[in-house]
């Protein structure tokens, strides 16, 4: 009797997951992700730019990152843009003391930059992706 409850649950998670990727693919605005680009206010996903700059239009595309089913894609979104953020107040925090603004905007820029081509790299097609980006073969 356990073996068939754990049987029946697993059937459930499974068409679950299949019914909620076929619901994300059928109303998914771009469609299959083909290519990706960012620059420091714009996403364009197979050619649809979408403006992420301020509040609304940020929580608008990460809404629709969710809704398409790019979990991943939308964390590494959120820490994208939290880092820009980040970058923008050291500037004018450490504006007085040079040392204090390029330590701490080196590393909040860097971090944005990551986030960034991680997003981009997770919207990709799996068969597309290839290594991580920063990752070396070395270390495999």
């Amino acid at each position: 009797m356990k073996r068939f409850i754990w049987m029946l649950a697993a059937l459930l998670t499974v068409s679950t997951l299949t019914a909620s990727t076929a619901r994300a693919e059928a109303t998914c605005p771009w469609g299959p992700v083909e290519s990706a680009h960012a620059t420091i206010t714009t996403v364009t996903i197979n050619g649809e730019m979408y403006l992420v700059r301020g509040l609304i239009a940020r929580t608008a595309f990460r809404q629709a990152l969710l809704a398409c089913g790019e979990r991943e894609a939308a964390y590494h979104f959120s820490s994208w843009r939290q880092m820009r953020r980040w970058t923008n107040v050291s500037f004018v925090a450490g504006f007085p003391s040079a040392g204090l603004f390029f330590v701490v905007a080196a590393v909040t820029a860097l971090n944005a930059n990551s986030s960034r081509t991680l997003m981009l790299w997770s919207l990709l097609p799996e068969s597309d992706r290839g290594l991580p980006p920063g990752s070396d073969m070395a270390s495999l």
